[in-house]
């Protein structure tokens, strides 16, 4: 078995960072969104299609989109890889600004049902997961500038 591959959407706009909580997993208060890769897709092709899934946003929305090459590897207890053919999953931080000022709207959204918008400083607070913080922190630290 191997690691399913995907994206986190790790978007910044005026200076803070997007978070977001999945409705089907209320003990989880939030963190990045994102997803799996699709057959042939690259990190950035599926972070546009994620952004449009999970946030309805449009690639025109944003700038600077860039893959970091930092990757969050995350198993799953056995019987959630036994039920999904997968050890659990690795996804890459993909870092970007969003240029619009279009309002995130998630009514048409079968996963996630709010966002907040966090600083710097509040983001690691936020992060539910001890391995997401020290991954997230490594984004931070080599893209300071953002």
């Amino acid at each position: 078995m191997k690691y399913r591959q995907g994206v986190y959407l790790f978007i910044i706009k005026n200076g803070k960072y997007l978070l977001v909580h999945n409705k089907d997993n209320p003990q989880v208060q939030y963190y990045f969104a994102g997803g799996g890769l699709e057959e042939g897709e690259s990190n950035i092709d599926a972070f546009y299609r994620e952004a449009k899934e999970e946030l309805n946003l449009e690639n025109n929305d944003f700038s600077e989109v860039i893959d970091t090459g930092i990757v969050h590897q995350h198993p799953w207890p056995k019987e959630l890889q036994e039920s999904k053919g997968f050890l659990g999953q690795q996804k890459s931080f993909i870092i970007a600004h969003l240029s619009s000022n279009k309002e995130l709207d998630f009514s048409n959204v079968d996963e996630l049902d709010s966002a907040i918008w966090v600083t710097r400083d509040e983001l690691l607070d936020n992060l539910p997961f001890e391995d997401m913080k020290i991954d997230a922190k490594k984004v931070l630290d080599v893209y300071s500038k953002y």
